[in-house]
């Protein structure tokens, strides 16, 4: 099963406007900060619970929160740009990317460094989810192929940003490493900039709105809900009972209407596939924060067991590339990310048997291979799990969601649990069931669209002859 599908009866199309790559290199640059802010916090929390006199799990949950709440707010953010001006919202996000980190020296408390990392979090949401749903605009019909090669910004932050922050940290000490960080993280402001629907105006326009249809209907149920008709004037001098059973019936349908507007209960295997975003990303986030300290526990140099997370980044790279490749020869995406997902995880399971630094960094590589291969799962399952490309856009915020729900408790969990066992192991093998958990899922989607397709090719068959 090639990874296309089968939406409205409407011809996506990509926009034949040039500006859709300066898009695309937006996105991959908006990633490469996002990621590479998270691969950085793992060479600064020893420092920062060191400087605030803390334990691992609290500024594991405080560095989870940029990334955290990046996804977890964009329903909100989807709701925001339907009032406020979408270049005024979008520009006074990228600000609050960088300008918190540039104040982060300043803070000498725990709460104020939430709020901080928290205000980033939000900044980024917005440029995020804005740049998401454009990108989608520009490329209706390619939307997958171009969405996985703007996350190579992902591979390649967590390849750089890193080793940038250790040499900051050396050279200028902890405060010097965030001001630069923060000033690194402005360059989303003109990212935010190139914002803007398609010129020729060819694409299936699909904004967050609710479709004219829903509307139309629901003012229909509603109207009646408040304004009685003629019969039913009528029927009020019969019975005051009755009426009330007929206004508490236009309600439940009411709310009928407003539950099949869900996009879960619009579309059902989109709802199947979102705890597989919060398991992967429960797992890719813990990994990149602890990857670092726990080749330290292995007794591996500081300044050798960095490299580690740029080796990591290289096999990203390389696993990026692959899965291009894999998209632009029709694999069916959901078995390749199964393959990635597993091998991934007998490696998460074997990575403490040598404490050799070849090994470890034998491991790292085949997990970044394998990470940044399936880091796009979010984006991709999405569009092929949501049949109706108007739900698409709501669909990405609530994806959003779900994978930010899973970063946050990713970081907080396996950072208590390191505090309780003061065993990297056991953080590891959390991640390993929450990996399990991913592969399942993806089985049970895998299989209900191959029954679906055959279900389809029989029916169409039946139809013409």
């Amino acid at each position: 099963m090639a990874h296309s599908q089968t939406t409205q009866n409407v011809s996506l199309q990509d926009s034949e406007d040039l500006w859709k790559y300066v898009v695309l290199l937006s996105k991959f640059c908006i990633l490469f900060f996002d990621a590479g802010l998270a691969k950085s916090f793992g060479v600064l929390i020893e420092n920062m619970v060191s400087r605030f006199d803390s334990d691992y799990k609290t500024i594991a949950f405080i560095c989870s929160m940029p990334s955290a709440l990046l996804t977890i707010l964009c329903p909100f953010v989807y709701s925001l740009m339907k009032v406020v001006q979408p270049r005024l919202l979008v520009i006074s996000g990228s600000f609050l990317c960088a300008v918190p980190l540039m104040c982060v020296p300043l803070v000498r408390t725990l709460p104020l460094l939430g709020f901080l990392f928290a205000l980033t979090g939000f900044g980024m949401s917005i440029v995020f989810l804005s740049i998401f749903i454009t990108l989608n605009e520009y490329f209706l019909k390619s939307f997958i192929f171009f969405n996985t090669l703007s996350t190579l910004g992902v591979t390649i932050g967590a390849f750089c940003l890193p080793v940038i922050v250790e040499w900051s940290l050396t050279a200028y000490g902890y405060n010097g490493a965030f001001l630069i960080l923060g000033g690194m993280c402005l360059h989303t402001v003109p990212c935010s900039l190139t914002i803007r629907p398609p010129r020729d105006g060819k694409t299936l326009q699909v904004h967050p709105t609710a479709t004219k249809e829903n509307n139309n209907v629901l003012k229909s149920v509603d109207n009646q809900s408040t304004t009685p008709s003629a019969s039913e004037k009528d029927f009020k001098k019969i019975s005051v009972d009755s009426k009330s059973g007929d206004m508490e019936s236009s309600r439940v349908s009411s709310l009928r209407i407003r539950l099949k507007s869900c996009v879960y209960f619009a579309e059902p295997l989109f709802a199947l596939i979102t705890p597989c975003f919060v398991f992967c990303y429960f797992f890719m986030y813990a990994w990149v924060l602890f990857l670092i300290p726990a080749a330290e526990s292995l007794g591996i140099e500081r300044s050798r067991a960095v490299y580690l997370a740029s080796i990591a980044g290289f096999g990203g790279v390389v696993g990026k590339f692959g899965m291009l490749l894999t998209i632009y020869a029709k694999f069916d995406l959901i078995l390749v990310y199964i393959i990635c997902c597993s091998v991934c995880n007998v490696t998460i399971f074997i990575s403490s048997v040598n404490d050799t630094y070849l090994y470890q960094a034998l491991m790292a590589f085949t997990q970044g291979l394998t990470v940044f291969a399936f880091d796009s799962i979010g984006g991709v399952m999405t569009k092929l799990t949501v049949e109706n490309e108007e739900n698409v856009p709501i669909a990405f915020s609530f994806m959003a969601f779900a994978c930010g729900i899973g970063i946050l408790i990713g970081d907080a969990l396996s950072g208590h649990i390191y505090d309780v066992t003061q065993s990297y192991r056991a953080v590891f093998n959390t991640l390993g069931l929450a990996l399990l958990s991913v592969i399942v899922i993806l089985v049970a989607v895998f299989i209900i669209l191959r029954r679906r397709a055959k279900r389809n090719q029989t029916n169409s068959d039946s139809s013409q002859s």
